[in-house]
């Protein structure tokens, strides 16, 4: 960074970063406060939507988001 450039502060640096779309399935287990084995269970029930990248299975963001609405208690 050259003297004559400013700064950002911290918060409009980690603002513009987006999270991923997709998870791995350890992240999606920390997210959701479960084991690892949950995870695939629930991938097996077709709660969670996996993606294949290769030989990676990885969990959409959006399945977890929709799995923690449908479960959320109605007012």
């Amino acid at each position: 960074m050259s003297a004559g450039t400013p700064r950002l502060p911290y918060e409009a640096v980690s603002s513009s970063v987006t999270a991923p779309v997709l998870v791995s399935q350890l992240e999606a287990a920390r997210l959701l406060g479960v084991e690892r084995t949950t995870i695939w269970r629930m991938c097996g029930r077709h709660e969670l939507a996996q993606v294949r990248i290769g030989r990676r299975s990885l969990i959409t963001r959006a399945s977890i988001q929709a799995y923690v609405d449908s479960r959320a208690q109605k007012g």
